[in-house]
């Protein structure tokens, strides 16, 4: 870590909550949702991890998301930004309604050569659960999902699953295949999938969205599981300690800087008072991670900070697989 230098958190201070971080090439990016407002999705760039400068938004036309009659805090959830083929992908939901409980919202995707675009016109993927992101594992690629499961007294969630996305014909193939998750997951969301070496890593969103809110880790050898899930417990969270002034820690994406350290993205909330009003919404903050000799992840305290290390240099600029979230140390890296 950078001895002189401290990231400040919340880096995007101010309602910039889901935050999906990118790095390609020497730039990381972040994109974060604006729900029932206009521009959809925020994007932010950084060499760095400290200084972060506003590229504006994605979806700035009705063309690309049509905001019609959606509720308070409904709109885009949670996109999710990654790179293949030369190509900028962001997948998002828009929730129109929730009425009763309903949340199998469209999940579109567009796709732009720069950052700044011009995006395509949206691809309708599917309209299975919400909090989509898309997995680049060498020439294949999958779109992950949370299920519902609307039966009465069974919680709600019927875990995830995965769904084969065709980069040349821009659609889903094939029927989804269920995630085998282990017998402690309960409703998580925000799904994100990296590869490391032999392991497949799932950080998930658990808890929910409030004060019980964690960036949990589970790992397995095949795409599908059976995952096993990190046996010391969340990567981050808040949860028992109310004194912190970050709360509400969750929904979390990793990237690897190409100098050998790796950080982790997550939103966070800063309350007036214990358990209070946060008045600025949730927020994006940083926390570097590294890796134990078995493979797991690791914040080192495994709570959020409001100063934690910058990294030690510029990302690389040598030649890295061109596929998102790509292998081995590379991963989160979606060119050179």
């Amino acid at each position: 870590m950078n001895s002189t230098r401290m990231i400040r958190n919340p880096v995007l201070p101010g309602s910039h909550p889901d935050p999906s971080l990118l790095r390609v090439g020497q730039d990381f990016y972040l994109v974060t949702s604006t729900f029932e407002w206009y521009p959809g999705v925020r994007l932010h760039t950084s060499q760095d991890l400290v200084n972060w400068r506003s590229l504006g938004g994605a979806l700035d036309s009705e063309a690309l998301l049509d905001l019609t009659g959606c509720p308070d805090s409904g709109g885009v959830w949670a996109p999710n930004l990654s790179y293949a083929d030369g190509l900028f992908h962001l997948v998002y939901s828009n929730v129109s309604t929730y009425a009763g409980g309903f949340t199998d919202c469209p999940n579109y995707l567009v796709t732009a050569p720069s950052i700044e675009g011009p995006w395509s016109e949206p691809v309708l993927l599917h309209s299975r659960g919400f909090d989509a992101s898309l997995f680049h594992d060498g020439p294949d690629s999958w779109l992950l999902n949370l299920v519902h499961d609307w039966r009465p007294d069974h919680g709600g969630s019927a875990g995830l699953e995965a769904t084969r996305y065709d980069r040349t014909a821009r659609r889903l193939v094939g029927e989804p295949v269920p995630i085998a998750l282990g017998p402690q997951a309960g409703w998580i969301e925000g799904p994100n999938l990296y590869r490391r070496g032999p392991w497949y890593y799932l950080v998930t969103a658990d808890g929910g969205t409030g004060y019980l809110h964690q960036v949990t880790v589970s790992r397995s050898h095949s795409l599908a599981g059976p995952y096993e899930r990190d046996p010391r417990g969340p990567l981050l969270t808040a949860r028992d300690h109310p004194e912190l002034p970050l709360q509400k820690a969750g929904h979390g994406s990793l990237v690897h800087t190409g100098s050998g350290q790796w950080y982790l993205a997550y939103l966070a909330a800063r309350p007036v008072g214990t358990h209070g009003p946060c008045v600025l919404g949730r927020e994006t903050a940083l926390a570097p991670v590294t890796w134990t000799d078995d493979g797991w992840p690791r914040v080192e305290t495994g709570l959020p900070q409001l100063l934690v290390p910058a990294p030690d240099a510029a990302p690389a600029s040598e030649s890295a697989p061109p596929d998102d979230r790509g292998q081995d140390e590379r991963a989160g890296d979606e060119r050179g």
